[in-house]
């Protein structure tokens, strides 16, 4: 009877831990894992220290930069367009987080910022 009870018990917690299912938005511009992992792998933001502007060295799959301080406050967010360069003259000298957005509104990566 053991045996049986925990053969149920094993097969039950199988289900629930496998049988999880996504029934998200499945629309064919989101991009792939890899896809999102080579553009993150590949993303730059220049100059780095920046004075007045930063860039991004590819902006294929990017959709929106937005730039945090270290309490993790959002000061500035940019809309991602081909060959743009964003105004950061306003923000204080010090460190910042650059979260860079894909296309499917997914973090593609974080990176470090010094302002001068």
């Amino acid at each position: 009877m053991k045996k049986i009870l925990l053969f149920l018990l094993f097969a039950l917690t199988c289900s629930l831990t496998y049988g999880q299912a996504d029934y998200g938005d499945d629309s064919a511009d989101d991009m792939t894992v890899v896809e999102q992992i080579k553009i993150a792998k590949n993303l730059q933001v220049f100059p780095n220290p920046a004075i007045d502007y930063i860039s991004l060295n590819d902006n294929s799959g990017v959709k929106k930069i937005a730039v945090f301080n270290l309490i993790g406050n959002e000061v500035v967010s940019f809309n991602v367009a081909e060959g743009e360069k964003y105004y950061v003259g306003d923000l204080r000298v010090g460190m910042y987080l650059v979260q860079i957005v894909g296309t499917n509104n997914k973090t593609l990566t974080t990176l470090r910022l010094s302002k001068k």
